[in-house]
């Protein structure tokens, strides 16, 4: 402001005093401090669309807007404070990462194990159920307890793990067989149907084909896999793979098995069945099954360890 001009003399201009509700100026957020009403997140501009020609010069990113809250809650973001969620499942189901996997690294007593405990809680009220294996501390009992899940110990005198049981492959494998055998029967009824199309009989017996080829395959599977669990625990406790011989002896044990029991069954039925060498249990060779080291049936009957 410049000064007032007279004749005789040069007086300067009275300071202007702003007023306090001027001085004072809320932030881009509002007012500062406890209790003033500071806005931590902005809330996202509405969204309209229009061609370049209609709203040029409004591209890019002219309005902010919050992070997508994508998978389970975990905090606020630190910059933002708005609502911040993650988990392996929910990224991967949007496209956000290659595989449902996540790897959590930190220090001792820093919350690993509460992290993964809230996302293992988020994703079952998703209905996502979770799958603890080797919970040694445990850090997960009482949250599966709490979620009305099912707890299985394991150790000297508290459970035990039974490697030859087929789980829910057998009774699959019969819901399978049940099928076909419906779908078998309904084609043979439109065959013998004079009045009947006889053009459904064929996806009918293509749905019983295709019915045993999955059972037989499932049975197949879980033969494997008990295959494999019986070799592994061999080559564990004797440091040495089991021989394609000693393979074969036990793959055709467990056909055996399966023939004469009912039931699930157990190492002890293995071992018996080998010991009783019925037809088609031996090696076809006349020699011995021993060999150096291990587990494994002998010409004589017998289930020895160690050197033989």
């Amino acid at each position: 402001m410049f000064p007032n001009l007279t004749k005789h003399q040069r007086t300067p201009a009275p300071a202007t005093k702003l007023a306090a509700a001027v001085a004072r100026r809320p932030g881009l957020r509002g007012w500062r401090g406890r209790g003033q009403g500071e806005a931590v997140y902005v809330t996202a501009a509405d969204e309209w669309r229009g061609t370049s020609v209609q709203v040029c010069g409004l591209w890019p990113f002219v309005g902010g807007s919050g992070t997508p809250i994508l998978g389970v809650p975990i905090g606020v973001h630190t910059d933002t404070g708005a609502p911040f969620g993650a988990d392996p499942i929910s990224w991967f189901m949007h496209g956000m990462i290659n595989n449902p996997s996540m790897f959590v690294l930190g220090l001792p007593h820093y919350g690993k194990s509460t992290l993964v405990r809230h996302i293992v809680l988020g994703l079952a009220g998703r209905s996502i159920n979770p799958l603890i294996l080797g919970d040694l501390k445990p850090d997960y009992v009482d949250l599966i307890e709490a979620l009305g899940g099912q707890v299985i110990s394991l150790g000297p005198g508290r459970g035990h793990l039974n490697v030859l049981d087929p789980g829910e492959a057998t009774g699959a494998a019969v819901r399978l067989l049940a099928s076909a055998e419906e779908h078998r029967a309904a084609a043979n009824r439109t065959l013998n149907d004079p009045d009947g199309d006889q053009a459904a009989a064929a996806p009918l017996f293509a749905a019983a084909v295709k019915a045993e080829k999955l059972a037989e395959q499932l049975m197949a599977d879980s033969h494997n896999r008990r295959l494999n669990m019986i070799t592994a625990l061999i080559t564990i406790v004797r440091n040495a793979k089991p021989s394609a011989h000693e393979e074969s002896l036990i793959d055709r044990a467990l056909h055996i098995l399966d023939e004469r029991l009912d039931r699930v069954p157990l190492i002890g039925d293995l071992i018996e069945v080998i010991k009783d060498a019925p037809d088609g249990g031996r090696h076809p060779t006349p020699n011995s099954l021993c060999t150096r080291r291990g587990v494994v049936g002998c010409r004589d009957g017998s289930w020895r360890t160690g050197p033989g």
